[in-house]
């Protein structure tokens, strides 16, 4: 008996995929073209630059941005060009459009002053992006601000603020940076033991040999936690209610772990834990330093694994 083997079509390429995916949505998406003006633009984000799909509608300012990068992927995984566009009109039918004017309230100072917050990124690896972003030095990394927005229709998310937007404003970037560091103060940092989530046995193994402790520290909102390394006030708090001091490894834009500082454990075996997580990012996106940093509870201030120096905002 004869069996056939079934040949699976050849996925398109991307730049194929992208032009399939427009001549679908022209031709057999009449409610998404003439509800919604559909235009195409290359994005920076996260110092990438990637093909946006912005779906605006008649009357608003306001328009959610699609990534075909995003699509391409499930695409490549099983799911129709089709299905795709599917999930754009799905999103626009179930999500309304803020009424009131998003442009407005950026554009203005005393509107957004109080929802600025801080972010931690890599210098290294968004160098360009810097260039049109006012930014402070922190070690090896960069603290910007973003509008903090958290809307019923659009969700949580944050705007970076860039340097033409400053001069709208007509502030100083001192005065930028104080007011997004003062409103850090109102949220709260989080201090997440890992042994917690650990299994029966390994906590079995910590009890018969001295394992460090290991927490994760983030915000309890959604914004990008790593700015928590910035609570100086907040981590030695908890180290000295631990009566411990801490390495301190930036090891994402989302978190920063403490590791408990043990004489049995070598500095340079959490400067080697540093350096493996950075290399399982696939992207540059979620990597924020390549060095590990020392949190003592009887001091002020972080200090560089390095050299030892004293780590503060600089600029």
């Amino acid at each position: 008996m004869k069996t056939e083997n079934k040949v699976k079509p050849e996925k398109l390429s991307f730049d194929k995929f992208r032009s399939a995916f427009r001549d679908r949505y022209e031709c057999a998406f009449p409610e998404l073209t003439k509800n919604y003006t559909l235009s195409e633009q290359l994005i920076k984000k996260n110092n990438r630059e990637l093909h946006g799909l912005v779906v605006r509608g008649r009357n608003t300012r306001v328009a959610p941005v699609f990534y075909y990068e995003d699509f391409y992927e499930a695409y490549k995984k099983g799911t129709s060009i089709d299905d795709c566009i599917g999930k754009i009109i799905q999103f626009m039918n179930t999500n309304k459009m803020p009424d009131e004017d998003f442009g407005d309230f950026l554009s203005s100072w005393k509107r957004v002053k109080d929802h600025l917050i801080v972010k931690l990124i890599c210098r290294k690896t968004n160098h360009n992006m810097l260039k049109e972003t006012p930014f402070r030095v922190f070690g090896d990394m960069a603290v910007i601000a973003q509008i903090y927005v958290d809307n019923e229709a659009l969700g949580k998310g944050a705007v970076t603020v860039d340097l033409p937007l400053v001069s709208h404003w007509n502030i100083s970037v001192s005065e930028l940076f104080d007011t997004a560091l003062e409103n850090m103060l109102k949220y709260h940092v989080r201090f997440i033991n890992l042994m917690d989530c650990a299994r029966a046995e390994d906590e079995e193994r910590s009890k018969e040999e001295e394992v460090p402790k290991i927490y994760v520290t983030t915000f309890d909102e959604s914004f990008c936690g790593a700015a928590s390394m910035l609570r100086t006030d907040e981590l030695i708090s908890f180290a000295k209610k631990q009566d411990k001091d801490f390495y301190v490894l930036p090891v994402s834009v989302h978190e920063v772990l403490l590791i408990e500082k043990l004489d049995e454990v070598d500095p340079n075996l959490i400067k080697s834990m540093l350096e493996s997580i950075n290399s399982d990012h696939a992207a540059n996106d979620e990597i924020l330093s390549e060095q590990i940093f020392v949190l003592d509870r009887n001091d002020k201030y972080l200090r560089s694994g390095e050299d030892g120096k004293t780590v503060c905002i600089v600029g």
